[in-house]
């Protein structure tokens, strides 16, 4: 006992030295959830392949929960746009529009594979608010080339991604190339909304036509360059899973009253001491699959005490958790995680509120799930004052995919091919993708986007400035050419 507590003790200390590393490394894992890339500099603002997404940018497909926001116009147009642009796409591929405005393609393929494949994406856009036109350096919905960038919204998030396998189809088909297996491509109209109307309804579609398929690939994770300490290579981050997303309602009725003689606790009180005890008594950490497979993978990477630390994570585990939990990046991939995000009441200064109510949102990790969660808040806040309410829709964690088998090889093959040198690590994504829809659908469901994440460009997302680098538009095109002609001549 003694000798293992003096063992622990000298390793703790050399822990504490490269735990620094780490927790940025952990926070680059969060930042990733938001699928945001850059790359370097090229002088061809005016290729047929800048221009079509150019063109794409400047339809204005807006999602929003305020359905005044939303003109159906904007995405016929879009639809009708990508028929107009790839027209050996539209010749040789089936069509269907699933729910008016979500988009699915099938590429038949020459071969008896079992099961099919599917490429993700979408084109619905978040709002650009009224008050920040004026701070963007080129107009949102510009689509403006200049020689290093195309700007605007949806530039990264998520047409490029959209565009990027159109290009590669078009560029296939014009090669007379034809897949093994059937692909199809499903593009959704409201992902930023949750995908209950695009999405939802696509894997419903498959659903009733008794449909599975052998992998899935969405956006999600991404390349990241010299942004972990010690490890000169770039990192690949691919997303097997994404953690589960619940709202809930806080809500607390009292009788109000005059603020000049009030109550001992009102109802901004009692639901300000509710959260309180939210904050103070958060969901135990854990340190699981995928997240302890993302250390493993850099492991070899590190000097021989980090690694060492790494790969003694059954030692260390309490103190790496407590470490962790001291970040508010790295909390968020160890633990189901409780936000306050809307707090209203009251409507008189003088007044005392008769209605106080509060939004948490919540990010559920692998492990938990909403009947848990509900359960832990039952019992912290313990007040029964306070009413608890659960809002539609919610989801439960995705399943972890394996990081392992022909699907996930070809993936990761070619990354290796393409970008030399470069680790490959998986991941769990802290936010969400139309993939949690296909959940059921496929157990090969793989988040991952040939883009680079830069200090820069990962503030633009959903916000001012958005904007994709020429370059790595490009590469993604070579990509998922590449992506799917090994997909077609992968191994166990």
């Amino acid at each position: 006992m003694y000798l293992l507590l003096n063992f622990w003790m000298l390793l703790h200390g050399l822990f504490e030295k490269y735990l620094p590393a780490l927790l940025k490394l952990a926070t680059l894992l969060l930042s990733l959830s938001i699928h945001q890339f850059t790359c370097a500099q090229l002088n061809i603002p005016n290729s047929p392949e800048l221009k079509r997404l150019s063109n794409a940018i400047q339809i204005e497909t807006v999602s929003s929960h305020d359905t005044t926001v939303f003109k159906p116009g904007t995405f016929k147009r879009f639809i009708d746009f990508l028929k107009e642009s790839y027209p050996l796409v539209n010749k040789h591929l089936e069509l269907t529009i699933i729910n008016n405005y979500s988009i699915l393609y099938c590429w038949k393929g020459k071969g008896q594979s079992a099961l099919p494949g599917m490429f993700l994406s979408h084109y619905d856009v978040v709002p650009v608010e009224s008050c920040s036109y004026n701070k963007w350096g080129e107009p949102p919905f510009s689509g403006h080339i200049d020689e290093q960038y195309v700007w605007g919204r949806g530039s990264i998030d998520n047409k490029f991604q959209l565009m990027a396998l159109m290009e590669t189809i078009e560029n296939l088909l014009s090669e007379n190339y034809i897949p093994l297996q059937t692909i199809y491509f499903a593009f959704g109209h409201d992902e930023e909304i949750g995908g209950t109307e695009g999405a939802a309804k696509v894997a419903k579609y498959f659903q009733l036509n008794n449909m599975l398929f052998e992998f899935i690939i969405d956006e999600g994770g991404a390349i990241v360059h010299n942004m972990f300490p010690g490890i000169k290579r770039d990192i690949a981050f691919i997303a097997t899973g994404e953690k589960g997303d619940l709202n809930v309602e806080l809500s607390v009725q009292e009788k109000g009253g005059h603020s000049s003689v009030p109550q001992r606790e009102n109802a901004i009180d009692i639901l300000a001491n509710a959260i309180s005890k939210i904050k103070k008594k958060p969901i135990p950490a854990r340190l699981q699959h995928p997240t302890d497979k993302t250390l493993d993978s850099i492991a070899p990477y590190l000097d021989g005490k980090t690694k060492f630390a790494i790969r003694n994570k059954w030692l260390f585990k309490k103190r790496i958790l407590k470490s962790l939990s001291g970040n508010y990046a790295t909390n968020a991939i160890i633990r189901t995680v409780i936000t306050p995000t809307i707090i209203q009441s009251g409507i008189k200064e003088n007044a005392l509120p008769t209605l106080a109510t509060a939004n948490l949102n919540i990010r559920i990790l692998q492990g938990n799930n909403i009947e848990y969660v509900l359960k832990y808040l039952q019992n912290t806040i313990k007040d029964t004052r306070v009413f608890i309410r659960m809002k539609n829709p919610a989801y439960n964690p995705s399943p972890i995919s394996p990081a392992e088998g022909k699907s996930w090889n070809a993936l990761y093959k070619t990354i290796q091919s393409y970008y030399p040198g470069i680790i490959v690590a998986p991941m769990v994504s802290p936010a969400t993708t139309d993939s949690r829809h296909y959940a059921s659908l496929c157990k090969n469901i793989f988040r991952f986007t040939p883009f680079s994440i830069t200090a820069e460009n990962k503030e633009c997302v959903h916000g001012i400035n958005e904007k994709i680098e020429i370059s790595e538009y490009l590469q993604a095109i070579s990509f998922y050419t590449s992506l799917i002609k090994n997909i077609d001549r992968r191994e166990n």
